[in-house]
């Protein structure tokens, strides 16, 4: 089999779209990556042409994320030729809400984050579609710490937005050391920029407790990467909302704390600072599962083990 044709949004160490490819790899499939990034590089004339040139030294084609800067020609081509194309869809339900999905007509298959997108794929044209949890990339997402950066008490990676801001909030009002990290958010916070992915280890490594909200912009919960990626560094204790299907991959009180109201938010982040043996107990277990079970390599490997047997 000739090299797998893979288009993406960004390379930068640690970010989904490479890690994703870093997991290809690591199942054994021969790579080649197409960086497209979505904004200021190309125009999407300019882009569809770089797809659709690159995609005759290919046998199959994989497409990551909702690829909206692309028009049909980039894969008309190739989907004559009856070469197999796959879209790997990591923003969903994000994206097909926003109507940012196009070329469905063209994907073979599509691998989807979020399991409520399956029957949608199907209605718009692809042919199949499979659940994808999110995974990490253990090159980056380990446990190595970071001695020289300031510790955190509770860090939250991400936007702050609706009911986040008043749960932040409260936290803060009860003097806790609360550092809320990522692009829009509220004035009052420390860190209001976007990190770059690189960089999260070491926070993650600093601080005592990781907060994650499962709520999507709708009000809805869904899975978010940062689970894993908290998990895989072994660094603070990952206090998380539940999303559908989270127990099959992180044990409440084992590897995880899940909470469910504010009350219950605020009882458990001060239990967990209270307490640093269990905090050691919870992270080091949290990382063990981690590299076991959720690396892109395990994500993806039945997946490329199927794409083996019908390529030439």
């Amino acid at each position: 089999m000739r090299e797998a044709l893979v288009v993406l949004e960004s390379y930068e160490l640690g970010n989904i779209h490479r890690s994703i490819v870093e997991g290809l790899k690591a199942c054994g499939l021969p790579v080649w990556p197409l960086v497209l990034p979505r904004d200021g590089c190309a125009t999407p004339e300019e882009n569809t042409t770089a797809v659709a040139m690159a995609t005759k030294a290919a046998d199959l084609v994989i497409l990551i994320g909702p690829n909206d800067h692309l028009t049909e020609p980039a894969l008309a081509e190739a989907y004559a030729e009856g070469k197999r194309i796959v879209s790997i869809q990591i923003d969903d339900p994000w994206a097909i809400d926003g109507g940012r999905v196009r070329l469905t007509g063209y994907y073979h298959e599509v691998l989807t984050s979020a399991v409520s997108s399956i029957a949608a794929y199907k209605a718009l044209g692809a042919e199949a579609a499979y659940y994808l949890p999110f995974g990490f990339d253990p090159q980056v997402f380990r446990p190595v710490p970071v001695p020289h950066m300031k510790g955190f008490g509770i860090l939250f990676l991400g936007s702050a937005y609706g009911k986040r801001v008043r749960r932040l909030q409260m936290l803060k009002a009860r003097g806790l050391n609360v550092v809320c990290a990522g692009p829009g958010n509220h004035p009052a916070w420390q860190i209001k920029r976007r990190f770059p992915a690189w960089a999260l280890p070491g926070m993650f490594q600093s601080a005592q407790v990781c907060l994650n909200f499962a709520d999507q912009p709708d009000g809805t919960p869904g899975m978010k990467i940062r689970p894993f990626e908290v998990a895989g560094c072994g660094g603070g204790v990952l206090l998380t909302e539940r999303w559908p299907g989270c127990e099959e991959l992180f044990t409440d009180g084992t590897e995880c704390v899940y909470f469910d109201t504010d009350q219950d938010l605020a009882d458990k982040v001060a239990a967990l600072l209270a307490d640093e043996t269990a905090r050691k107990r919870i992270s080091a277990a949290a990382c063990e599962r981690a590299h076991r079970d959720h690396t892109w390599e395990q994500r993806l490997r039945p997946h490329v083990q199927r794409w083996m047997e019908v390529l030439p």
